[in-house]
């Protein structure tokens, strides 16, 4: 949209944005003049979000601007949340009720008497309590909680006029102070003592609903994990009483220290039991070849009874002696058992050598010193055999101690890995708790930190009145909003308006135009004739070509259908128009119209013939089964046929495709549908000439498109105005 079609909208709707204006700032001066002056007072609250005291973070090197951001949304809608707004209402109707009467700190004359008004006499004298205002709280909460839904329970809780209520007190504006740790609360309202005590209880209130949300979340983590470390520590001491007994069943101090002592007793009783191998294998050789050369005596020697006794019993004394020496190591028992040992050698040895002194071998070699050697040997390979069976023994134990400690490695390690595990567990549980406890501190620290810095103060004075504002301002929106709304409305317009959208939507170039005859006060001083008389000689001069063009190829007459989609588009009117004119340039011309058009008589001066609309028209073949006798048509210039509208009738076919020139009559003022398209396109299919729109009705405005400026009279301010939005910039 121009500039210039902005201010001709303008200029031809201001009278009506006007009256918008004037109406709805006579209306909001009317709502709000009566309306009672309002008082204001406000507080601020330090929270110590930011930089207070933290345990989690003392020094306050780390500040987590998002969480801080976080906290402070949560403080603001605590104190804008309904429970807490409802708990102001109920303590300051308590604070009310525990008056005598109207206080100007507290409560003015006329909100005492709004006060009894909206509880009524009998309900003020049962909610009132002379114990104090607690007494008149419990009261207000009891008979809150029975009767909130009735009528009487929605006027004091409820309404918007009521101090009490949830919808009053939500009012309170509840802001940041920049990047600061104070929130400011303002509160309006029509007394200023009310004003004053809202804002004295809504804190109070705020910062005790702050620490009991703040406790309840400690302490339900706090309960939490302390459950949890209990259950865990249980499973602790299970899994450790379980390793305890385990031990106790199976004897281990020391798995590992105890299976490595294994391995090295072991490996060290393997040694003594070859050596004593060897040295058994040594005696035995000895012993064989004494006995050998011992071969006579032999038999006086085995059946001895005095000699075996002694034998035997040194035999039991020796494995006695291995016995302590491996399992006891025993000094005093051993000292003793060998001192046995060396009395029974020594008595063995005498006893040989009284019996056997003067006995000699058979090679001449005394018995004497050879029984020596034998009892000698003989004792020894006792010893070692005695010694070789406590090894023996020794190794079958070894065996059974293998394999059961083998088993049991694994046994303790799953013992000890689930130890581990609850440990583990318990551990972190305790280091949750001691965190939750510390948050539980920390918390109740930051919570206490919340101090009213500014109390409210009892406002003097009532707020400027905004009563003109308000009317100037809904003065702009009513003259803004309806001209907004004509704006998009002339943006969003899809009727035809003007030559060039006509062109575009149709799909037919343009013939001519015509004006509409209704003038607008802003077409005031234009000389319509002249308009008239312009636009019909341009659609003239291009009927009157097409003819010249056509001349050499046709005979008289030049044949003009006229025609439109629907109905009231001005056939008739545009077809004596430029017929008239014709006949005013010298030229002959018969105009066929159907008998219900009208035609102005007095303004008629060419020929006019009317045929009926009924099947002797779709079914004429020429132009020539329409004129009555005593007609000729071949003495005629111009022969115009106006066509019934395609949406409601039938045409000719045949006269049609007669035509040589196609005029589509559309209003400007109409818009172009899909039906409009489809008929017109059906239309196209049955003629051989070109097809022609002439737009008619369109506004003075729209006409500059074709005609140019439009000739009217204008004051000097006006065209001072048209030259300079038309960049025109010459002398007036």
């Amino acid at each position: 949209m121009s500039l210039i079609k902005f201010l001709r909208l303008f200029n031809r709707n201001f009278k009506y944005l006007m009256a918008s204006s004037m109406t709805l700032a006579i209306l909001v001066f009317l709502m709000v003049k009566s309306k009672p002056k309002e008082y204001e007072s406000e507080t601020e609250i330090y929270t110590g979000i930011a930089s207070g005291l933290n345990l989690t973070n003392v020094d306050r090197t780390n500040v987590d601007f998002f969480a801080t951001a976080n906290a402070y949304d949560n403080l603001i809608n605590i104190i804008k949340s309904r429970q807490t707004l409802e708990e102001t209402g109920e303590e300051l109707l308590a604070l009310h009720l525990s008056l005598d009467g109207p206080t100007a700190e507290i409560i003015g004359d006329e909100a005492w008497r709004q006060m009894i008004e909206i509880l009524t006499p009998e309900l003020y004298n049962e909610l009132k309590s002379t114990k104090g205002i607690d007494s008149c709280l419990a009261n207000i909460r009891a008979w809150k909680q029975k009767n909130y839904n009735t009528f009487r329970g929605k006027i004091i809780f409820n309404a918007e006029e009521s101090p009490y209520s949830f919808k009053a007190i939500s009012k309170i504006n509840v802001s940041r102070i920049q990047n600061s740790d104070l929130i400011n609360i303002k509160y309006k309202y029509i007394d200023p003592g009310i004003c004053k005590s809202t804002l004295e209880i809504l804190s109070r209130v705020f910062i005790r609903r702050m620490n009991e949300i703040k406790a309840s979340q400690s302490n339900n983590a706090v309960e939490y994990f302390k459950k949890q470390v209990a259950m865990a520590r249980e499973e602790l001491n299970a899994a450790e009483d379980r390793l305890k007994q385990f031990r106790v069943q199976n004897n281990i101090i020391n798995y590992g220290e105890q299976t490595k002592s294994i391995a090295t007793m072991k490996e060290q009783m393997e040694d003594e039991f070859q050596k004593e191998l060897a040295v058994r294998a040594s005696n035995k050789a000895s012993l064989e070849k004494l006995e050998e050369q011992l071969q006579v005596n032999k038999v006086i020697i085995k059946f001895s009874d005095e000699l075996l006794e002694k034998r035997r019993q040194l035999a039991e004394i020796q494995a006695q002696i291995t016995t302590m020496e491996i399992y006891y190591n025993d000094p005093n028992t051993i000292n003793i058992l060998r001192r046995k040992a060396a009395e029974l050698r020594a008595e063995l040895s005498d006893l040989l050598t009284k019996r056997y002194q003067f006995s000699r071998t058979t090679d001449g070699v005394p018995n004497q010193a050879l029984l020596q050697e034998w009892l000698k040997y003989t004792l020894a390979l006792d010893e070692s055999e005695a010694r070789l069976r406590i090894f023996d023994e020794r190794r079958k134990y070894f065996e059974k101690l293998y394999n059961e400690f083998a088993p049991l490695g694994s046994l303790l390690a799953r013992y000890e890995r689930e130890i581990g595990i609850a440990e583990k567990n318990y551990l972190e549980l305790l280091h949750s708790l001691n965190q939750a406890i510390m948050r539980q501190q920390s918390d109740l620290i930051a919570s206490g930190g919340l101090v009213v810095s500014v109390p409210p103060y009892f406002p003097l004075k009532p707020l400027p009145s905004k009563t003109a504002v308000m009317v100037a301002a809904s003065g702009v929106v009513g003259f803004v909003l309806p001209l907004l709304i004509i704006i998009l409305l002339e943006f969003f317009d899809s009727t035809l308006k003007n030559p060039i959208r006509a062109e575009s939507v149709i799909g037919k170039k343009i013939l001519g135009t015509y004006p509409s005859l209704k003038l607008t006060k802003a077409d005031k001083g234009v000389d319509l004739e002249w308009v008239k008389k312009q636009t019909v000689g341009l659609s003239l001069q291009t009927i009157r070509l097409e003819h010249y063009i056509k001349s050499k190829e046709i005979s008289r007459p030049f044949i003009v259908a006229v025609l439109s989609t629907r109905t009231g588009e001005g056939k008739t009117s545009m077809i004596q128009e430029i017929a008239n004119r014709l006949v005013m340039l010298q030229y002959r011309v018969m105009v066929l119209v159907p008998e219900d058009s009208f035609v102005n008589e007095d303004n008629t001066f060419f020929d006019r013939i009317t045929f009926k609309n009924d099947k002797t028209f779709e079914a004429a073949k020429r132009v020539e089964d329409l004129i009555p006798p005593g007609f000729t048509a071949s003495l005629y210039d111009y022969l115009f046929v106006e066509i019934p509208s395609l949406m409601n009738n039938q045409y000719s076919i045949n006269l049609s495709m007669q035509a040589h020139l196609h005029i589509l009559v559309a209003r400007a003022n109409r818009t172009w549908v899909k039906a409009d398209e489809f008929l017109l396109s059906e239309y196209s299919r049955s003629v051989n000439s070109e097809i022609r729109t002439l737009l008619n009705k369109v506004k003075i405005e729209e006409l500059e498109v074709v005609l140019g400026e439009i000739p009217k009279e204008r004051s000097f301010l006006r065209k001072l105005i048209k030259r300079f939005v038309a960049a025109e910039f010459k002398t007036a």
